[in-house]
């Protein structure tokens, strides 16, 4: 995708004539698939029992694992507030709203583990996980 970006530019550069020449002209762009390997339930049950000394990472840890459980995306779970919470007929809660990345709607039950992990996240400001740049770093 961002190879496809850069091309579209080096085209518009040449149109522009900023460049005289096109120095992907020979060149072709290939998909390659990847298999992405995936975490096996004992070793999702090892990071959730795993005791971190830095408090950054255990925050770190139960953003992904909210992520794991819940199967939103990280910035969706970033961009997560109190208003997308909802509870259903059953006292069970749900997240309700729109992802970032196609703005389609989501509708997630959080399972027993994702809901007790939310409901020890108090937080004052309207974002539910408070996740920034550096949690970024550290996931």
């Amino acid at each position: 995708a961002m190879m496809k970006k850069f091309r579209h530019i080096i085209e518009i550069a040449l149109n522009k004539e900023w460049i005289y020449r096109n120095p992907f002209k020979e060149f072709k762009l290939q998909w390659q698939k990847v298999d992405r390997g995936y975490l096996t339930q004992a070793e999702i049950e090892t990071m959730i029992d795993f005791q971190f000394e830095d408090k950054r990472m255990e925050k770190a840890r139960d953003i992904f694992i909210f992520c794991t459980f819940t199967g939103l995306a990280y910035v969706d779970v970033k961009n997560l507030t109190n208003s997308h919470i909802q509870s259903s007929f059953d006292d069970k809660l749900w997240i309700k709203g729109k992802r970032k990345k196609n703005r389609y709607g989501i509708q997630y039950s959080l399972v027993e583990y994702s809901q007790n992990d939310f409901g020890k996240i108090q937080r004052k400001n309207e974002r539910r996980f408070g996740a920034s740049c550096l949690w970024h770093r550290t996931l």
